[in-house]
């Protein structure tokens, strides 16, 4: 019933005496099948722990839905921990294969997506520098332009990031990310 968007379903159910892991379990279910209605209204029971809530936003961000970071990120209750894993995910830094939680692989998510989620994530200032300039040089080695693009004026990329990520840039051949730097 989450999967196919079935709101009203959804909260007739949650009335009854559900236990705190189906309402976790749907949570990820509405994320991945990018539910945005019955995501909020689950988070709204007050009934989702907070680890399902990091592991949605995880989710979320490995699934390349940024409607679903931006609303789970708004209630303010991620962790440090699933915003860097969050950015782990969507910077290529993880490769999203069989996730250990999740028996299905994630779509393919448009660049676009990726580097508005890259930009949230470093937005809410919570991603170490090291991360950060760590995803800067994997861009440059994957050929990744648009992500270099958000990252190459972060004021955590330093120096030796921006050295290295050229340097890999002309080892891989990307021109497009030598001009960027």
């Amino acid at each position: 019933m989450v999967r196919d968007g079935h709101t009203h379903a959804v909260k007739s159910l949650c009335k009854t005496d559900f236990g705190i892991e189906l309402i976790g379990d749907a949570l990820i279910a509405a994320v991945q099948a990018a539910k945005p209605k019955i995501v909020e209204f689950l988070l709204g029971t007050g009934r989702v722990p907070p680890d399902t809530i990091d592991w949605a936003f995880e989710e979320a961000a490995r699934y390349g839905s940024i409607d679903a970071v931006k609303l789970l990120y708004s209630h303010r209750r991620i962790s440090q921990q699933a915003i860097s894993k969050a950015f782990e995910f969507v910077g290529s830094l993880v490769v999203p294969t069989a996730s250990p939680r999740s028996e299905d692989d994630p779509p393919d998510m448009s660049t676009e997506d990726r580097v508005e989620i890259i930009k949230l994530l470093c937005d809410t200032g919570c991603i170490p520098s090291e991360l950060i300039s760590k995803a800067f040089v994997r861009a440059a080695r994957k050929g990744y332009t648009n992500v270099m693009e958000a990252l190459h004026d972060d004021e955590c990329v330093d120096s030796m990031a921006t050295a290295k990520a050229f340097i890999c840039a002309c080892y891989h051949g990307h021109t497009a990310i030598v001009k960027v730097l």
